[in-house]
């Protein structure tokens, strides 16, 4: 029986970490996939739309062409931040979710450690031992006065 509920714990803690792993690298992988997304799209499809100048005419018409294509890539920035916070937001609620249950999980092992301790602290109060210690500083003193 000992050894069963050795297991199940261990088993528990197991799967407490792979779930703790899979949590942060999907967080991660999302993050990481956003990134890409974004970096991808404000290079191809922003500022794609900039002709390339020919000649510093062209050059210079490119200046003024860059303002148009801010507003689009900032609503694109600002939609990529607020999908960034949601993934983070979830990677969040699920490590809560996993403390939570790693809690409740973990609840009678707790209360049976608690309890444990319980017994074995009324047990000294009962047995009211109380260790005498000799008087160091008069043990002192005596063979002091003793040497003289």
């Amino acid at each position: 029986m000992v050894s069963s509920a050795y297991e199940e714990e261990e088993a528990i803690r197991a799967d407490a970490s792979r779930r703790l792993i899979s949590i942060l690298a999907d967080g991660g992988e999302r993050l990481l996939r956003l990134q890409a997304d974004s970096v991808g799209s404000a290079l191809a499809g922003q500022l794609g739309k900039v002709e390339a100048p020919q000649t510093v005419g062209d050059l210079m018409s490119a200046m003024w062409q860059l303002p148009l294509v801010y507003g689009a890539l900032l609503e694109e920035m600002a939609e990529h931040a607020r999908q960034s916070y949601h993934i983070m937001s979830r990677v969040q609620n699920e490590l809560v979710d996993l403390a939570c249950d790693s809690v409740v999980q973990n609840g009678p092992a707790v209360a049976e450690a608690m309890s444990a301790g319980n017994v074995l602290f009324a047990d000294r109060r009962h047995r009211s031992v109380v260790i005498n210690f000799p008087d160091r500083r008069g043990m002192i003193a005596r063979s002091r006065s003793r040497s003289v």
